[in-house]
Formats: C-alpha cells, structure tokens, sequence
C-alpha cells in the first residue's frame, strides 16, 4: 500500500507507536471540496487560522484525497483531531462535507485500505470500538450523515481479510423493531438514521434525553 508524502511538516509532537494505538477516528472536513488538504495543513500550521487551537501542523494522522490517493498526516505521533483520544487513535480524514454529499466509492475503499493497514499495525481486530467515526467520540456530526460506519467497518473488513462480509449497508431496521424505529423517528428521539449501528453511552444519554426521561 503506497502512503505519499507530501512534505507536510509537523511540530515537535509525541509519538504514538502502533502498539499504542487503540483505534481509528474517521473523519470529514466538513467544508466544500474546493478545502484541500492542503488548505487544511496550511490551516492547522497556523493557530490564528483555526478555533481548534492547533499550530503543528496538519492534526490528522492519515488522509485520503477526492481521488484515493493516501496521504501521510502526522502518521505514528500523537494528532488533534479528537479531544481526549489523540494519544491512543489514529485519525484518517477526507475532504468534503458528508452532510450535504456521500462519499466517494473510491474515497471509501481507499479509506478502508488505510484503516485495515493501521489496525494490521496495531493488532487490532475490525468492530465498533475500533473503527468509529469523530461523532462517536465528541459532539459532532462528523463525518457526516452520509457516512455509514456500518458499511464502512465491513468495507475494512474486505481489507482485513475477513470473509464472508457483504459491502452492502444495512440502513433498514429489521421488522421486529421497524414500527418502534419509526415511532422513535418520529418523536425525534433517534435521527432516522444508521439503525443497525452500535448505540454509545453518549448517544444513549441523548436518547434518553429527548425521551424526557433524565427531567423526572
């Protein structure tokens, strides 16, 4: 698998050694296509250019450009791109806004390609612990509505050597649960989306939330 180096320079950050890493954070810009990585490293080398209080250089350890090429960010040394799990996850991001487009197919495969290779590094198996996107951790849609972490774990898989894995999303409920899924919906307890992922705690918590069950 070919990583390019683009020459980016990052400041003096920790390392993070394979083994020490826990998991990976898939990530968007959220911005429009036309914000580059480039415009990104140039961004995050500056601390008056971002609100994210970064100046090392390009927070991402990883990324994947519009045309599959993988880029090397800050590879094996800590990132800034998730508060509180920069130490221990490898971030890999893409540019574009997921929210308002979907990912690329080739945008996909090329960051599952990469997301297989770091958890081969780090002897990590495929799951929802260790594949999760930046709203799993942090209060963010990141990366974005139109990005199925569920698809995405089993496009890594493939990568991962696992067998028997369909590339098809699940975005249905199954029927059992299909009347409650929408009634759910419908009471804005759950957004509509991704019903067959993992719940976290967070996410549970919100849940709850809407429901008006933590107000009794």
């Amino acid at each position: 698998m070919n990583i390019v180096d683009r020459g980016f320079k990052i400041g003096n950050v920790a390392a993070m050694t394979p083994s020490a890493v826990r998991g990976v954070i898939i990530h968007h810009f959220g911005a429009p296509f036309s914000y580059t990585i480039e415009n990104a490293q140039r961004d995050h080398s500056d601390v008056r250019r971002n609100s994210a209080g970064i100046s090392s250089g390009i927070g991402y350890n990883g990324l994947v450009d519009t045309d599959g090429t993988k880029v090397q960010g800050r590879m094996f040394r800590q990132g800034a791109h998730a508060r509180g799990y920069n130490g221990n996850h490898f971030g890999i991001a893409t540019p574009g806004n997921f929210n308002s487009a979907k990912p690329s197919d080739v945008v996909l495969e090329s960051m599952a390609e990469f997301t297989a290779w770091v958890l081969k590094q780090a002897n990590l198996p495929v799951n929802a612990t260790t594949v999760r996107g930046h709203r799993d951790v942090g209060s963010t849609d990141c990366p974005g509505r139109n990005f199925d972490m569920v698809d995405f774990r089993r496009r890594v898989q493939k990568y991962m050597g696992v067998t028997n894995v369909s590339a098809k999303p699940n975005n249905e409920p199954s029927a059992w649960a299909k009347a409650t899924w929408e009634k759910a919906t419908k009471a804005g307890i759950v957004d509509g989306n991704r019903p067959q992922e993992p719940v976290t705690r967070q996410e549970m918590a919100a849940m709850f939330d809407r429901a008006g069950l933590l107000d009794k």
